[in-house]
Formats: C-alpha cells, structure tokens, sequence
C-alpha cells in the first residue's frame, strides 16, 4: 500500500519534469511566432486585397491570401503532430491550374485555404490564452525559483527584491521571505505544466478541426487506402495460388503423367511385366491422392468448404484443429453475411497462428457476439503479452485489411500479458 502511494507521489509531483510537459511548453513557446507570422503574411496582402477590390488585381490577391493561409498551415500540422502528438493528416494537395485565372479560380474555391484563413483569425483572437497565460506561469516559476542568483541585479533598496513585468513586481524583503519566494516559485512551476496542457487544447482543436481533413475527406482517404489493401491483398493471393498450383499441383501431375504413361509403355511391351506395371499404377495412384490433398488444402485457403454449415461450427473445426486448448463461445443470433464470416474466420485463424508462434500461451479464448450491426470478435491469450498493430507490428498487415472493409481492431497488450485482440466487422446486409 505505502509502496503504490510512495508511485503515486513520484508520479503527481514529477508532473512539471516530464517529456510531455516540456514537449507542450515548447509548443506553446512555438506557436507565438508561428501565429504572427501567418498573420504578418495574410494581413497586408488582406489590406492590398481591399484596397484593388476594385481593379483586376483584387482577385489575385484574395486568392494570394487564401494560398499563403493554406501554405504556412503546415508548420501549424507539424506542432500539434511532434511536439503535441496529436494525429493530423495533411488535406490533399490542390492542383496548380494553368494560366492566371485557373490559379486564381482554384484558390478562391479551396476550402481547405479558406479554412486556414479563419484559423489564423482565430489563432490571433486567442494568443493569450494559448501563449501569455502559460508563458507568464513558467517565467514567474522560473524566476521566483531562482531568485537568489539574479535578485541583487535588480534591487532598489538593500535587502529587496524586485521582479518588474508588465508593472506586477514581486517585493519580498528579507531573509524569510526568500523560503516564501521558493515556495511560491515551486507552487507556479507544479501548476504552470497543468495550466500549459490546458492553454494548448484550443491550438490542438482548431488545427485538427481546420488545418486537417474533413470527416468527409478522411473517410474517402481511408476507403481509397483500404481498396488498396484490398487490391494488394488479393493481388498476393492470386500469386500465392499461381505458386502453390505451379510448385506444388502442377509437379504432382506432371509425375502422375510420367508414371501412367510408363505403366503404358510396360503393358505394350512384348514382354508384360506385370509387377512393374502395377508398382507404376500403384505410385501414379498414391500420387493422384496426394494431389487431390494438396487441390483441397488450396481451396480450404480459399474459402473454407466449413463455412457453408454457419460461422460457429467453422470456428469449432479451427479450434479443434489448433494445438491451443482454445475456449470457444459463438452468440450470433442472425447469420451475418457470407463475406464477413470469411473475414472473420480468417481472422480468427490469424489470431490462433500469431498466439501459436510469438504469445508462449498454451490455450486461447475466441468469443463471437454481434452488437447492433457489428460482428465482435475477440481473441484473448494469457501470454507473454507486447503486441501491435503499428508500422511493424505483426498484427499491422491483419489491421490493414480489416479496415479495408470498414472494420477496426484494437490491441490491448501490455508487457507480461495478458493480450486481448478485438475485430469489429460491420454486418449488415
């Protein structure tokens, strides 16, 4: 119990210490200049743009405006993705244009441009609360807590210290006031990291809501991503079956050929040798057997002739199959359609493979259930734990293609395990 309190203290008084807290000062110290600078671009061409409204340079303006808006939005992307680690994705680039007036139709009609426009109003608006307040927190917590080394620079009088900004000084006069200033110096510096994550969440907003992809532009986004996962993937199966059938299938035959057409030449042979005819007819008949496995091992990949029976006795064949001692428990009132109980049955079979090969667990729990018109899937193991699903993670390739279809996965897996796996397939027909 002491110990676990002993954590949580560490833990609650290193808050101004920690990476985050300094990534998010440094952002907020950032985004000052970046916000003058957009502005510092946008308002005077704003000012030329008003005053040739009404000459033929008006419009090129504006759309000049609009451009510049546009073009200094992404160091703002690039803040909020580094140091704020939120995740915005760049809007899709807008075509040149040829000629003058293409350049300027194109700008004037960019929403994206626009948008970027009325962030940088709003940006300007609202620099006191995303820059001052915090700034001010961590000046004043820095310098009461270091007034010791500077104080005598600045004093008026002997015995006091003055700390002039924006006409608020700080007047503390003898020895003990100096454990005072420490004091207050080290409530500032505890609370100017909350008051910085705070002061940081209308930049993180405004830049994901206006610098970033619409919902409607993310989404096209990720189903042009997912076709090409899909296209990929189907791509890599059509490979994988033109190999199996040339390595495997194909050799098998062209052997069955040879040993038929040598018991031929033996039965037309003056001489009959029966023995050897038969031993030939026998191996060309193992053979033909061996090929009709590897033929029904290569349709099961495919798709699983167990399927046609429903989604629970499939998964019942898989387990039984697997060397786990897999729990399995299926509650699917409707029978979802035959795709999504292809997905989900490979996914499964995945999932049991990966826990196999890299969880060191020897059993699994598969549970099935249907939530309004989504098939939930999980996939539970009491390994050692540590998956992902991110860039090089081995459930990455899994994650691709379930999103392919407009489905999500998530990973909960922390070091030590237990590792639970998620696959949500939409399932309406």
């Amino acid at each position: 119990m002491w110990q676990g309190i002993a954590v949580d203290l560490r833990a609650v008084l290193g808050v101004p210490f920690t990476r985050r807290a300094g990534r998010e000062a440094l952002a907020a110290l950032l985004t000052a200049p970046l916000v003058l600078l957009g502005f510092a671009l946008i308002v005077p061409l704003v000012v030329a743009t008003a005053v040739l409204s009404l000459t033929v340079l008006g419009m090129p303006l504006l759309a000049l405006v609009v451009r510049a808006a546009r073009a200094t939005a992404g160091l703002d992307r690039r803040l909020v993705r580094g140091l704020l680690r939120h995740p915005v994705t760049d809007p899709a680039p807008l075509p040149a244009g040829t000629g003058l007036l293409s350049w300027t139709g194109n700008r004037l009609r960019d929403p994206v441009g626009w948008r970027a426009v009325g962030y940088r109003a709003l940006a300007v608006a609202l620099l006191p609360i995303t820059v001052v307040v915090p700034l001010l927190f961590w000046f004043y917590a820095l310098a009461l807590v270091t007034s010791p080394l500077w104080s005598w620079l600045v004093a008026t009088e002997p015995g006091q210290t003055v700390l002039p900004l924006f006409d608020l000084p700080v007047d503390f006069t003898g020895e003990g006031y100096q454990l005072l200033r420490w004091a207050l110096g080290l409530l500032l510096l505890y609370c100017a990291p909350l008051v910085t994550r705070l002061a940081v969440v209308p930049t993180t907003v405004l830049v994901s809501s206006l610098l970033g992809r619409t919902g409607l532009a993310q989404r096209v986004a990720d189903l042009e991503a997912g076709r090409a996962v899909l296209v990929d993937d189907a791509a890599a199966r059509l490979r994988r079956i033109e190999r199996d059938l040339h390595d495997g299938t194909q050799a098998q035959l062209v052997a069955l050929a040879m040993r038929l057409g040598m018991a031929k030449e033996t039965l037309d042979a003056e001489v009959v040798d029966l023995d050897r005819a038969r031993e030939l007819v026998g191996t060309a008949h193992q053979s033909a057997k061996q090929t009709l496995v590897e033929l029904r091992d290569l349709a099961r990949g495919i798709l699983p002739p167990v399927l046609d029976s429903g989604l629970d006795d499939a998964l019942a064949t898989l387990a039984a199959r697997s060397p786990l001692a897999v729990s399995l428990d299926v509650v699917v009132p409707v029978r979802p359609p035959a795709a999504v109980e292809t997905i989900a049955y490979f996914c499964v079979a995945e999932l049991l493979t990966n826990v196999v090969k890299h969880s060191g667990a020897d059993r699994a729990d598969v549970r099935v259930t249907q939530a309004g018109d989504r098939l939930v899937v999980a996939v539970s193991d009491p390994g050692r734990g540590g998956a992902s699903a991110t860039a090089g993670g081995g459930l990455r390739g899994l994650d691709g293609r379930v999103g392919a279809v407009d489905g999500n996965l998530l990973v909960k897996s922390p070091a030590g395990g237990p590792t639970v796996v998620t696959v949500e397939l939409p399932c309406a027909s």
